[in-house]
């Protein structure tokens, strides 16, 4: 990775080097575009590095659904639960949270899932061709995912999701405890049932691919810039730029915010308000865990998944509100 010098003006600003930044300054590159990337951290260094490389086209579920709050008294009560919640943070959580739960209602349920089914139709049209061109086709592997329950009752409680998808023509299949086995011969007979998602995927190395597509980026001639937007240059009530923590000031045509949670506080630099709130996620990557797994494994029970990586099993859950 190098650092460019930059002009003092560019034709897009990207504000992220993350993997969805990224992608962006890739996108803007194809229709033409001038493009820097500005972040205070190097690329793919942050949250896209510690994900658990799941490509969850079939997710097509909100993660707020009818009855979701009656789980999460027991999660956030169970200290290896799946839900953590900072106390102090609460009073400014309550705003997001209401609609949070609002969005779980069955009529807004009802509108969301065949939206989100659109957007991830085309997930792998789009991400295909940009491992080709960055040339690591390899690091994506189209097996599917494994979901697990080790109560049935727990599946039962379920129905609605897998009618949901079903509807949406998500392509998946119940397995027995016997099937489970011969797929994943390392998991304990824990499970009473299991689904598996045909055309789930995942990749090798988050991180890596962030990496690969910023070389891809700065070989097309993008740029790069390691500061902190602290405001933005205006005229006639339109953003023209961008002025960093060194006080130079970038001029640009348009600018993009993609900078996940640190977007807000960017956006009410511009009397901008975003419900957006910060939710944490941990994970842990076992080098050699003495386990081999053949596909992605999501515990329903748990919250939690298990992906075999070319690092080795990592394994990441827990959703933390908690701030910045």
């Amino acid at each position: 990775m190098s650092q460019q010098p930059l002009k003092d003006n560019a034709d897009v600003l990207v504000l992220g080097a993350g993997i969805i930044g990224i992608c962006c300054a890739l996108a803007l590159q194809k229709k033409g575009h001038t493009v820097t990337i500005i972040d205070p951290e190097a690329p793919g260094s942050q949250t896209s590095s510690g994900n658990a490389g799941g490509i969850a086209v079939t997710e097509v579920i909100p993660l707020s659904m009818p009855g979701v709050l009656r789980s999460a008294p027991q999660w956030l009560l169970d200290p290896a639960g799946p839900l953590s919640i900072r106390w102090q943070h609460i009073p400014s959580l309550l705003p997001w949270f209401w609609r949070f739960i609002e969005a779980g209602s069955q009529q807004n349920v009802a509108r969301i899932v065949p939206v989100l089914a659109s957007l991830l139709r085309t997930v792998y049209q789009d991400f295909e061709p940009l491992l080709q061109e960055a040339g690591i086709a390899g690091q994506l592997h189209k097996q599917g995912s494994i979901t697990l329950y080790q109560n049935r009752s727990t599946y039962n409680r379920a129905a609605l999701e897998w009618d949901l998808k079903r509807e949406q023509g998500v392509r998946f299949e119940t397995l027995s405890p016997a099937e489970i086995h011969d797929l994943e011969p390392a998991l304990a007979p824990l499970f009473a049932i299991g689904v598996r998602n045909l055309d789930w995927g995942h990749v090798d190395d988050p991180y890596q691919l962030c990496t690969s597509f910023f070389d891809l980026f700065q070989k097309n001639g993008g740029l790069y810039k390691a500061a902190r937007v602290e405001n933005f240059l205006r005229s006639n009530n339109l953003i023209d730029g961008v002025i960093t923590d060194t006080c130079e000031q970038i001029k640009a045509s348009k600018v993009v915010i993609a900078a996940g949670v640190w977007s807000r506080e960017l956006l009410k630099k511009m009397d901008c308000k975003v419900n957006l709130e910060s939710e944490r996620g941990y994970h842990v990557t076992f080098a050699n865990s003495g386990a081999q797994l053949n596909n992605m494994i999501l515990s329903a029970e748990g919250k939690f998944v298990m992906t075999p990586m070319s690092m080795g099993l990592r394994v990441a859950g827990t959703a933390e509100f908690a701030g910045l």
